[in-house]
């Protein structure tokens, strides 16, 4: 009779044992699961977040760009249409007036209006130029650059030829001048 109620408390502990294994197993499957659970939760809050991200900076490169349009004067040879650019102090308006050859490249003149009522004087720009394909779109590989500072003073109200070389490209191969980033250092206005 010792000996079945020793192999009755073996049995017994050895199904506690084996229960509490049992449960222990369990509940750790449970958090494990549930952790898996949280990270793929986690996971895809991340990826929404990095899509409204992209988004929000996709809107501000755009909001940029568009405001940024008025600040550039596109000019193509041949167009006696004159273009609006906006800079610190109000607007001008530029015109590619003529394009000659000159020595390494080409020389043009730009018509800038100052319909402000104060002359400027240090009036500086970038200028990038080059050729486009047969849609007209440029080609930016081929495209030229530099900044430029312009000697004359504009008067109120009044167009101011100015020269400028661009280096590098014939009068027949030039499909665009960009006039950008116009910036002056001095006004004058009339004394009192």
């Amino acid at each position: 009779m010792a000996r079945i109620t020793w192999i009755h408390l073996l049995f017994v502990v050895v199904l506690g044992l084996s229960g509490c294994d049992y449960i222990s197993i369990s509940m750790v499957e449970k958090k494990t699961k549930a952790t898996t659970d949280q990270s793929a939760a986690l996971k895809s809050e991340i990826k929404l977040l990095k899509e409204e991200l992209a988004e929000v900076k996709t809107k501000r490169e755009n909001h940029d760009l568009v405001e940024s349009l008025d600040r550039i004067a596109y000019l193509i040879p041949g167009s006696s249409v004159y273009s609006p650019i906006k800079f610190n102090l109000g607007i001008l308006t530029v015109k590619l007036a003529d394009v000659k050859p000159y020595s390494n490249g080409s020389k043009v003149t730009l018509t800038i209006g100052n319909i402000l009522s104060a002359s400027l004087n240090g009036l500086k720009a970038k200028l990038d130029w080059g050729k486009v394909n047969n849609k007209g779109v440029p080609i930016n590989e081929s495209e030229k650059s530099k900044e430029v500072t312009f000697a004359e003073t504009f008067h109120p109200g009044r167009w101011t030829g100015v020269y400028v070389v661009l280096e590098g490209i014939s009068p027949n191969e030039l499909g665009y001048v960009r006039v950008r980033e116009v910036k002056n250092s001095a006004i004058l206005l009339l004394g009192k």
